[in-house]
């Protein structure tokens, strides 16, 4: 079955082994399974198996933190004097014109607001100009 996994070629970052052993856990063999139908211990297997995993993390968060690098931006401004109560539904606003579902709810915004610009609320208005970044997967920023 190995020659399987070699003859399909580029198997990215992992090694043919790495990707049989992921593929015959997928479909529910045990390692010591894994290990006597490959010649191998079970410990071994539990090692290749554990650095695959891993390899595919690494990939997950690096297309995760390319996409977010690559998302389209959009920016929302708050005047200043704006109450803080209305500032989420500025943001949502300007969200659902551009057809984003946020990942935050009213709160998270308004913990951003007092979090990171601590100082430019008085009273429950804005001290001063904000400016949100929404990009296409539905992430929020407050820029400082």
């Amino acid at each position: 079955m190995l020659i399987f996994f070699v003859a399909l070629g580029n198997t990215g970052y992992l090694t043919p082994l790495q990707l049989h052993i992921l593929s015959l856990r997928a479909r529910g063999f045990t390692q010591e399974e894994i290990a006597k139908k490959l010649g191998l211990t079970r410990s071994t297997v539990s090692v290749i198996e554990a650095r695959a995993k891993g390899k595919v993390e690494k990939a997950k968060r690096t297309i995760d933190a390319y996409e977010t690098v690559c998302a389209t931006r959009h920016n929302v401004v708050i005047p200043k004097n704006t109450r803080l109560a209305q500032v989420p539904f500025l943001v949502f606003k300007v969200a659902d014109g551009l057809g984003i579902h946020l990942k935050v709810n009213i709160m998270d915004i308004i913990r951003m607001v007092k979090i990171k610009s601590p100082n430019c609320v008085d009273h429950g208005r804005i001290t001063r100009r904000l400016a949100f970044t929404i990009n296409e997967r539905g992430e929020v920023y407050l820029s400082r």
